[in-house]
């Protein structure tokens, strides 16, 4: 078992639930013992699993030789039941196991006739019921009351305000809220199924908690009837959940992880005796679990108890090789915010810099564990990692300011972080490296070839090069939603003047590109008249294509292979 990558986590009255490596892992929290829980045949790749009922999951499995997908339902780990779902015009967005109920609630994207669909299915007839469908709006459930008798989810704008929506099972009745759309991060059921809690932006800077009435939702008017339970003035919430009666909140302090129960409108800190980034928060009457990482520390699971008091399962050991000097550090009034990172025991003096760029741009950079920042210390690198403007964590006037203007503030801000290297004085300035994954790699392009800053070698893996064929490329209702953020194809001008793929003839660095052939997201295209561009411009580049990968690199071997080829061209 690699202990440094779990997904999937989940937990009943006695044990915790986790996806490792293709095999779903049950551990009890009594015995402290893990064991194999469901281990699919060889030629199968779990892509997520669902476990609501003590006795039995429901997993979405790939037939990796087949490319076929389909449903195994289990009781106690034997005689698994496959359910064959009809998804080949469909892209299967989510899917939740309803066991007292007998039925599988998915929520599809049909490419055919281009819209979202909330069903379920009946396990043993394999009966479909449409509960919702919606032609022009990207759907998301939310939530599943206990007892599986109301689903809550939303509908999507296309201007980052959500409508909310309910779901009676029992009654196959669809409450539609008819108050104006808002910001919404998430939203929970309350135990008592009364009423719903709502962690928004939209009437604060930062995200805070509100309640709402589900009856309110029956008569059309929720929103407009919201009471308030945390107002946060200065700090994004990440999670939250409810636990005993009271409410559990994931509190994001400068980039660091808290965990506070907020008693009588009051937070009382819970001493988590790590620090690091949290989440996956889950609970169960007596526990309270979650995933944490730090800088030297890849992976750990904590369990709280009824007393507030933690314990870690230690699945890994933590080390002492990284420290960060700079810690949020804000380099102008406005931003941007950086974090850096070097080897305990060693100056900053004469050391080469590596700016390291985070995607989204809606992400971001928090102190928790990164492989590839860990071996860029490791090979001498200061590695300087900046929220831009655009990254998340510092309200929503700073998470929105590059909407539709891409390669404006964020690019500004880069320019700003390199700036402030070189007034430092105490870097190898003649070495600065750049380099970014997704978005990160687009503005990463985007510096090196727009600004005329000197960089010894830049590193892009998997970004966009063309916004223009970035947006076309993109399925229907994903284009809509990056209307609102990147810009509509008909705004062509603004879209060339802020693409990479138009200023290789200012590159004066060496340039590493890496991307999956198979990547959805980006237009695989247009990066590879990227590559023959510089190419017929003579410019230094060097290049890796991964055929059997998409935009995130995940198999070990292609991982490795990646890391190999980046530190030989840093030399």
């Amino acid at each position: 078992m690699d202990e440094n990558v779990i997904s999937n986590l989940l937990m009943n009255k006695r044990e915790i639930y986790f996806l490792n490596q293709n095999v779903f892992y049950s551990y009890n929290l009594y015995e402290k013992s893990i064991e194999t829980y469901y281990e699919p045949p060889p030629t199968y790749n779990v892509l997520g699993i669902d476990k609501r009922s003590e006795n039995s999951y429901l997993g979405l499995v790939e037939d990796t030789s087949s490319k076929e997908k389909f449903f195994i339902n289990s009781m106690n780990g034997v005689n698994d039941d496959v359910i064959s779902v009809e998804i080949s015009k469909n892209d299967i967005i989510q899917f939740f196991d309803l066991p007292s109920l007998n039925l599988i609630l998915l929520n599809v994207y049909n490419n055919k006739f281009k819209r979202f669909i909330l069903k379920t299915i009946e396990k043993k007839s394999k009966k479909e019921k449409i509960l919702y469908e919606s032609e022009n709006n990207v759907l998301t459930i939310n939530d599943i009351s206990k007892g599986e008798n109301y689903i809550i989810f939303t509908e999507n704008t296309f201007q980052d305000k959500l409508n909310i929506r309910l779901i009676d099972l029992q009654e196959r009745e669809v409450y539609i809220d008819v108050s104006k759309p808002i910001s919404i991060k998430k939203i929970k059921f309350s135990e008592d199924k009364s009423f719903i809690y709502l962690l928004s932006d939209e009437f604060t800077e930062y995200h805070s908690i509100y309640s709402l009435n589900i009856e309110n939702l029956r008569e059309g008017k929720l929103i407009d009837r919201y009471n308030k339970i945390y107002l946060s003035i200065e700090r994004d919430i990440d999670d939250f959940l409810e636990h005993q009666g009271n409410l559990i909140l994931l509190i994001n302090n400068n980039g660091l992880s808290e965990i506070h129960k907020l008693y009588k409108n009051k937070l009382k800190i819970i001493d988590l005796k790590k620090e690091g980034l949290i989440n996956g928060l889950a609970s169960n009457k007596e526990h309270i679990i979650f995933k944490i990482s730090n800088v030297n520390l890849p992976l750990d699971i904590g369990v709280i108890n009824t007393k507030m008091e933690i314990e870690y399962l230690n699945f890994n050991q933590e080390n002492d090789k990284i420290i960060i000097s700079h810690l949020n550090y804000k380099i102008s009034n406005k931003g941007p915010f950086i974090n850096v990172y070097t080897q305990r025991g060693k100056s900053l003096e004469d050391r080469p810099p590596f700016i390291l760029l985070h995607g989204g741009p809606h992400q971001q950079e928090r102190p928790g564990y990164d492989k590839l920042r860990e071996i860029l210390v490791g090979i001498g690198y200061v590695v300087i990692c900046p929220n831009y403007h655009g990254s998340s964590g510092y309200g929503k006037n700073y998470r929105k300011s590059s909407h539709k203007k891409w390669g404006e503030a964020d690019l500004y801000d880069i320019n700003l972080v390199y700036k402030w290297i070189i007034e430092q004085k105490i870097f190898d300035n003649k070495k600065i490296v750049i380099a970014g994954i997704s978005y990160g790699a687009y503005l990463t392009l985007l510096e090196v070839s727009k600004n005329k800053n000197d960089y010894d070698k830049a590193l892009a893996l998997s970004g966009p090069v063309d916004l223009h064929a970035f947006l076309k490329n993109m399925p229907e209702y994903t284009q809509k939603i990056l209307y609102e953020r990147v810009g509509k194809l008909e705004e062509e001008e603004k879209l060339i003047e802020n693409s990479p793929i138009n200023y290789i003839s200012n590159i004066k660095c060496p340039i590493f590109i890496a991307y999956g052939k198979k990547d959805n997201k980006i237009d695989t295209e247009s990066v590879q008249k990227y590559i023959n561009l510089c190419k017929i411009h003579k410019k230094e580049i060097d290049y890796l294509v991964f055929k059997d990968e998409g935009h995130s690199i995940n198999k070990p071997e292609n991982v490795n292979l990646l890391f190999k080829k980046a530190i030989e061209f840093l030399g």
